[in-house]
């Protein structure tokens, strides 16, 4: 590529694989400096991570210039598109983009007029080998520690294996890779990535990550022992919450992730002022904006895979429900810490809470209020 010839890498395949595949022509191509043009690499390798995330995000409309390999990309689309051939054709964009920057390859491509059968991120990348599995993948695991798994030969017997290693110390070269929770994850996980990453850290400066960093440090944290109680936290729950624009088509907020409590299955019906609130077997879902970090440090954190497409104009009806693969690790940090930064640095979000608790008193909220009544005495405390 440096001296500027495209190029490829042919993958050794089990003849019992060829005899599956042999009327199936499958090409995989890289996106920066391959299918694209070297712009965007060049960006990234001058800037730092999050720079060259605002960068693609402001430029997600402007089509990137076609790199080396577009031209067989162009061959591959004709022979698609009815040329006869005896073998069938099937494309696939490998990048490791990931939301938010991936919104410019795609739109580039639909530019471009060409279509490719599947788009992924790089570690989901499956040739299967003889021994079926995949070339790659990130796993969090307990205490923080980041581990990269992946087919590799050994040197003695020269068969592969798969073999995880310990990535911790490089995270922030990973933080844009999709990854799995390998066994029991707690709040406590992350911010232990973090101590061990002040790279990680620098990241998420905008989201006062070395704050909350220091408040999970200060030995406070509340212990979790998992007992039932109605009115508590069983877990937090990291989901993706999408929205289906009626009169444009569009999807929004395809690009985060949330978090929010998820409390325990109710054994009985809560009721509130003679009316069920929440009926026996459902959950109550708690919001953890204001929490001290000590209250949530030791919750367990987990991910739900399911996306519920709502409706723009009617959000309690759900018009699509699908299964997606992991967040990146990135978005897995923004989330927790976006939700826990939502009113600034600690000391913010405790002077918040503290005034919104002074107009509830002063309100005297034990009979309901409207927003704007509300709104009105938060400006009159200050």
């Amino acid at each position: 590529m440096a001296a500027g010839f495209p190029a490829a890498h042919v993958y050794p395949a089990s003849a019992g694989l060829n005899l599956r595949n042999d009327a199936e022509l499958r090409v995989a191509f890289d996106g920066d400096s391959v299918l694209f043009s070297y712009e965007a690499e060049r960006i990234f390798r001058l800037m730092q991570l999050e720079q060259f995330i605002d960068h693609e995000v402001r430029n997600a409309r402007d089509p990137l210039p076609p790199g080396p390999m577009k031209p067989f990309l162009d061959a591959l689309c004709l022979l698609q598109n009815g040329r006869k051939s005896g073998v069938a054709v099937r494309t696939a964009l490998v990048t490791a983009r990931s939301a938010p920057a991936h919104e410019r390859a795609i739109r580039t491509l639909m530019a471009w007029g060409v279509t490719v059968d599947e788009a992924m991120p790089r570690n989901e990348l499956n040739f299967e080998d003889d021994e079926g599995g995949e070339m790659g993948e990130l796993a969090l695991c307990s205490g923080g520690k980041i581990e990269y798994g992946y087919w590799a030969d050994d040197d003695v017997t020269g068969e592969k294996n798969y073999v995880w290693s310990d990535v911790t110390d490089s995270t922030v070269a990973y933080l844009m890779e999709p990854v799995q929770f390998r066994g029991a994850i707690y709040v406590r996980d992350i911010f232990s990535l973090l101590d061990r990453n002040r790279g990680v850290v620098d990241v998420f400066r905008r989201l006062y990550a070395a704050d909350y960093l220091a408040e999970s440090k200060k030995g406070d944290a509340v212990p979790y022992t998992g007992e039932y109680d109605p009115q508590g936290v069983e877990y937090l729950e990291l989901f993706y919450d999408w929205e289906k624009d009626n009169q444009t088509g569009e999807l929004r907020g395809v690009h985060r992730l949330w978090v929010g409590g998820v409390g325990f299955e109710l054994r009985d019906d809560v009721v509130e002022d003679g009316q069920i609130r929440y009926q026996q077997g459902t959950r109550i879902r708690w919001a953890i904006k204001f929490s001290p970090i000590g209250d949530i440090l030791n919750l367990p954190l987990r991910i739900n895979s399911e996306v519920d497409v709502t409706d723009s104009e009617n959000i309690t009806r759900t018009v699509h429900t699908f299964q997606i693969l992991n967040p990146t690790l990135a978005q897995v940090i923004q989330a927790l810490l976006w939700e826990l930064s939502w009113a600034g640095s600690p000391s913010d979000t405790e002077d918040l809470a503290a005034t919104i608790r002074d107009a509830a008193d002063e309100a005297e909220m034990s009979e309901p209020m409207s927003a704007e009544d509300f709104i009105e005495s938060l400006k009159k405390l200050g």
